[in-house]
């Protein structure tokens, strides 16, 4: 919400640390079905 609505400033960063060996993609996957903004809505 807060990307969508223009609340983060442009130089955000969001960093993460996991003990598990995932890709970006395997994390996308696990996710998006807890996103509240859908990929349709214009961002």
């Amino acid at each position: 919400w807060l990307f969508r609505d223009g609340l983060l400033p442009e130089d955000t960063f969001i960093v993460g640390y996991a003990r598990s060996n995932l890709t970006v993609d395997d994390i996308r996957k696990q996710s998006e079905p807890y996103f509240k903004a859908t990929p349709e809505e214009n961002l």
